[in-house]
């Protein structure tokens, strides 16, 4: 007996049945249908064309099934991961010493071994020297420092203290800056109202890296050390953020784009933006009774020039835009109520 494509025979009631059923895969697992490894399937066509009969390779629960990934948050500083428990652990503590032993664990926090391999950081990345003694540190800077002397005291590498070398932080253009002189020039920055630079090059920012780096080494000496607050870079001048329901939106949903108004055509129902002016696109917002609030929260965040961020080649939206109008089939209220949420704590 020969059974339809996608049934095969249970030869127990000499009745088809389907392969991804119940007691097809009953059949499978005791060993009767292992050869059935080809089934026939239609495949999807576009309206108006005649289906076509394929072939694929055994079905979804043949089909091995490869080990989901543990996937975890970062643990907080000071501590990590155990093997064990999968738990954060304190560093040196004692369920630490438990697993590695005092001063064997992979992330211990005291001084290195000579052993320690050298570790490069990739070109156009940021990083902390490590806790280290000073041989091994002077090492690390002929790697990862362009200079050899930190360009803010003037000291060279193999000449300064150890505590010194620990505190050095290597910037996204190779230089190399000790981190208490590179946080107090990026106050004085801040404080008077620009944006925090290269401490030799006043027309490069810092990178979100950097500030990253700065504060791994910063909070090794001061452990409640916070980023300062960042200024964040303007958009190029010309563009705007446009925000409203057009004929690209349709009468549900809300545009929201960064233009160049310079490419704006001024016609008779008023000035029309082209498809080529559109600088970046942050999708769609559908228009529920909240909507006016989010637009003026958006409008806020342009003023502080946080909706955008600069990126090599260009710039990209952040808070999780761009939004396709397939973001807000489902859960709408709940994913709108989200997006206000990350908006507002944006502002502070």
């Amino acid at each position: 007996m020969q059974c339809p494509p996608g049934l095969i025979l249970n030869p127990k009631t000499r009745r088809c049945v389907r392969v991804t059923g119940k007691v097809g895969r009953g059949l499978y697992n005791e060993g009767y249908v292992r050869n059935a490894e080809v089934y026939a399937a239609v495949q999807a066509v576009p309206f108006g064309y005649q289906p076509r009969r394929v072939t694929q390779r055994k079905p979804g629960f043949l089909l091995k099934r490869e080990p989901k990934l543990e996937r975890h948050k970062d643990c907080p500083p000071g501590t990590t991961r155990s093997p064990q428990t999968r738990k954060c652990i304190k560093i040196g503590g004692k369920a630490y010493n438990k697993i590695y032993g005092p001063g064997h664990g992979p992330h211990e926090p005291a001084y290195v071994t000579a052993s320690e391999p050298k570790v490069a950081i990739p070109l156009g990345a940021s990083g902390a020297a490590p806790l280290a003694d000073k041989p091994i540190i002077v090492d690390w800077t002929t790697q990862n420092c362009k200079y050899a002397n930190n360009i803010l005291t003037g000291r060279r590498f193999n000449e300064d203290s150890t505590e010194n070398l620990q505190s050095l932080v290597r910037l996204h253009d190779g230089v190399c800056v000790a981190a208490p002189s590179l946080n107090s020039q990026i106050l004085a920055q801040h404080k008077a109202g620009q944006i925090a630079t290269l401490p030799h090059d006043k027309t490069t920012h810092l990178t979100l890296g950097d500030f990253k780096a700065l504060k791994e080494v910063m909070q090794r000496s001061t452990p409640g050390y916070k980023i300062p607050a960042r200024i964040h870079q303007a958009h190029p001048p010309g563009w705007e953020l446009y925000m409203a329901s057009d004929n690209r939106s349709g009468p549900e949903f809300v545009s929201v784009l960064y233009v160049d108004v310079t490419k704006a055509i001024m016609t008779a129902t008023g000035v029309e933006y082209p498809q080529e002016s559109i600088r970046v696109d942050l999708g769609y917002l559908p228009i529920t009774g909240q909507i006016q609030n989010l637009l003026a929260i958006l409008q806020r965040l342009d003023a502080m020039n946080k909706l955008l961020v600069p990126v090599a080649g260009g710039w990209k939206p952040t808070l999780g835009f761009p939004f396709q109008k397939a973001h807000w089939t489902s859960h709408k209220e709940e994913k709108l109520q989200k997006l206000m949420g990350l908006l507002m704590a944006s502002i502070q």
